[in-house]
């Protein structure tokens, strides 16, 4: 390995310089290396002055050496030495900086330096993997930034029912009052803002229901005394399930002997009440005669809907109780089978 003349790297090691770019010369052209010996290829280096020298790929190794270990020049002529600096050049070149630890010092190797040029290729191979992992990942966000800026452009109106909804989500919570939602309304709104961050489009029931969750009232007083409540109740038990019926039936016997109810009987009262305010649209809804058929076997004929116990989360199915023949069965059904 040629070491004719090592001034400029030694010159360089005191100051910042940087790789610029690579040079070829042409088969008939002359091309000198700044150590002083005859070369085909150069990598140009610039110094804080804006000289430009150019380096063979023998020597270009030697600025980065001596600036990062300041060793004796004659340790240069070690080939292990310089196999170890040229994975110092690599870093510099690929721009690994920002993705390698802390480099070894020969003397904390006992001056082998064929281990520290083992530890420089795990380090360099180690930061080109992390770095090539940092890159996919910036691409993947901007590319999903790109994405929600083109869905904000196509889905206005659902991005801001969205963010709305998630505003009165968190005033809810400041103010301690998320017992107003019933369970199919906290089930909906997880889902539907997953939905909305995996950028799906939502259809025009969810975002009724959206609608309808954005304008609840907040006070606790607009909902009524209990006793009209209970009343209210009472006159829905005929197209109630029998579970909400024997609740109800309850409910009722409890608060007239001791005039009070629990905390959790009074959230399940409004839950059967917002439930029914929610469905009421459903109620008393013909179901087609084909839907009727697939469900009960029976043609030419309506299913009657009498009660709604939920909504699919997707809000394209509800779960009914609905009569046929004088019979009540059960079923999900398509909103789109109801009129």
């Amino acid at each position: 390995m040629p070491n004719v003349n090592i001034e400029v790297s030694i010159l360089l090691s005191t100051q910042d310089f940087k790789i610029v770019g690579d040079v070829e010369y042409d088969k008939f052209g002359d091309g000198m290396c700044v150590e002083g010996h005859r070369i085909k290829y150069g990598i140009e280096i610039v110094d804080e002055d804006n000289n430009i020298y150019v380096f063979g790929n023998q020597c270009v190794a030697k600025p980065f050496i001596l600036k990062q270990w300041k060793l004796k020049p004659e340790m240069l002529d070690n080939p292990d030495v310089m196999k170890a600096g040229r994975y110092l050049w690599i870093i510099a070149r690929d721009g690994l900086d920002d993705y390698v630890g802390e480099i070894p010092h020969p003397e904390d190797l006992d001056w082998d330096f064929e281990e520290l040029k083992k530890r420089l290729k795990t380090i360099v191979f180690g930061a080109k993997r992390t770095k090539k992992v940092e890159i996919k990942k910036m691409m993947k966000q901007e590319k999903m930034k790109r994405r929600m800026r083109q869905f904000k452009t196509v889905n206005t109106k659902q991005c801001e029912l969205v963010n709305k909804l998630i505003i009165k989500i968190k005033r809810l919570k400041e103010n301690n009052m998320v017992g107003i939602l019933n369970s199919f309304y906290k089930e909906f709104i997880v889902s539907v803002i997953g939905n909305h961050q995996e950028l799906k489009i939502l259809s025009e029931k969810q975002m009724t229901i959206i609608e309808k969750i954005i304008v609840l009232k907040e006070e606790a007083e607009v909902k009524g005394s209990l006793n009209d409540k209970i009343t209210k109740v009472i006159n829905l038990v005929d197209i109630l399930g029998d579970w909400d019926k024997k609740f109800i039936f309850s409910l009722q016997s409890q608060y007239y002997e001791k005039g009070t109810l629990s905390e959790k009987q009074k959230n399940k009262l409004d839950e059967i009440l917002e439930r029914n305010e929610q469905f009421k649209e459903y109620i008393g809804g013909k179901m087609t005669t084909w839907i009727t058929e697939q469900k009960v076997g029976i043609s030419g004929v309506h299913g009657i809907v009498k009660y709604v116990k939920a909504m699919a989360k997707s809000g394209k199915a509800v779960l009914v109780v609905y009569e046929v023949e004088e019979k009540l069965y059960e079923n999900w059904i398509p909103i789109s089978h109801i009129k």
